[in-house]
């Protein structure tokens, strides 16, 4: 049922903007709507540079299905040598990040800060590599995860989430004791 009265002037001639502005509405409804890809919808976003948000974004990275996904992850690993030097992808400074560890402590050559982001993500990279894990072996394992479509939630998957989360408590537990 349309209303008549919205479709014409004062005169009772028929509007001739009324077709543009309702294809316009419709246009910026179409706009507003999720078009966007699940995967960036559940990007993780650095906001404050932390290292509790570097270790958020290690969980996040460590549970994505695309390990090397600049859209869906704040960090991409590029390279990695434990006890000596991460290189990062920042996707939000869109920049290669370096973190050098002297002596036991990683320092960020971007931020030229110790608790940075950066330095948190590498932190807990370092711990998993202390744990067994690879590089290697942990993206091959995503790979191996995204190419099988079962619906059922694996024991590696499970394994993974319990493993990224005792490493965020650990973290928070060596800052309070260290500091």
């Amino acid at each position: 049922m349309s209303n008549k009265k919205d479709e014409s002037s004062k005169d009772g001639a028929a509007d001739q903007d009324a077709d543009y502005h309702r294809n316009h509405g419709n246009q910026q409804k179409k706009k507003s709507q999720p078009g966007i890809k699940k995967s960036v919808e559940h990007a993780f976003v650095i906001k404050s540079n932390t290292l509790d948000e570097g270790t958020m974004a290690f969980i996040h990275w460590l549970n994505s299905t695309h390990k090397k996904s600049t859209i869906e992850n704040p960090f991409v690993v590029k390279d990695f040598q434990n006890d000596k030097c991460t290189v990062l992808w920042d996707s939000s400074v869109q920049a290669e990040v370096h973190v050098e560890t002297e002596e036991g402590v990683p320092i960020c050559q971007y931020c030229k800060a110790d608790d940075c982001a950066h330095v948190g993500f590498t932190i807990c990279l370092e711990q998993l590599h202390g744990r067994g894990e690879t590089l290697e072996s942990i993206e091959a394992e995503s790979e191996s995860e995204s190419e099988s479509n079962g619906t059922a939630v694996n024991k590696e998957n499970q394994t993974a989430t319990g493993l990224s989360y005792s490493l965020f408590i650990s973290l928070i537990a060596s800052y309070i004791f260290f500091s």
